[in-house]
């Protein structure tokens, strides 16, 4: 029995079919192919927050900036000062906080500033039974070392209990006659000549932030023997 021969007709018109199938399939994915500009639009949507989530290489821009109201120079005693300050008493008060050494020989903004932030991401002092609030933050300028031309500090919080064991350092500023001015190191470096002698060690700052570790208020406390 002879098979049926393929009519070339019929062949003809099966090819050009598949030909305008293909050639339709081509059209339709062109049409939804993206274009250059929505490549760019979708490569910024996809990577932007994976480049969110990578650390920069100055973390310390990703740190809060403390907007420090001094301009802290090196103590000086031989400079005459007719400013007038208010002499208060202070009642004793112990500290519980982070020692530094400030170098004099070095910028003592940037020292601070570093400082600051130290005690900011410090969360276990933070958290430490022994502080008494959180509201008001201490800067001690517990000892000014002219031989070694340093100033060493304690930053941190009030304590509730002296004694109380701690990781942390503990200072106790006892009560006595201070004067009332804006920085400890302003009246360090320029001292009054009527107000009594300066004991250049345990005086403090009183500082209160707000939520976003701003200064809200900077009250300076500096020793004087009458």
């Amino acid at each position: 029995m002879e098979l049926p021969r393929h009519n070339p007709l019929i062949r003809g018109i099966y090819l050009l079919a598949i030909l305008m199938m293909f050639l339709f399939m081509a059209l339709v994915i062109k049409s939804y192919w993206p274009n250059n500009q929505q490549m760019s639009h979708w490569n910024d949507q996809l990577l932007a927050p994976i480049a969110e989530r990578l650390p920069t290489q100055d973390t310390a821009a990703a740190q809060p900036e403390v907007n420090l109201p001094m301009k802290p120079t090196a103590p000086a005693t031989n400079v005459e000062n007719n400013t007038q300050y208010e002499l208060v008493k202070r009642a004793n008060k112990v500290v519980i906080g982070l020692p530094f050494t400030l170098r004099l020989n070095e910028n003592m903004e940037t020292q601070l500033s570093q400082v600051w932030r130290q005690f900011y991401n410090h969360d276990d002092l933070h958290k430490d039974p022994n502080v008494k609030s959180k509201s008001k933050i201490l800067l001690v300028y517990q000892h000014f070392n002219s031989a070694h031309s340093n100033i060493e500090i304690v930053i941190g919080y009030a304590a509730k209990n002296s004694s109380q064991s701690s990781d942390f350092s503990l200072v106790e500023i006892p009560a006595g006659d201070f004067l009332k001015a804006k920085s400890v190191l302003d009246v360090w470096n320029d001292p009054p000549k009527t107000a009594g002698v300066l004991n250049y060690q345990k005086d403090y700052e009183s500082y209160i932030l707000d939520r976003e570790f701003n200064i809200i208020s900077q009250t300076a406390y500096v020793r004087v023997t009458r």
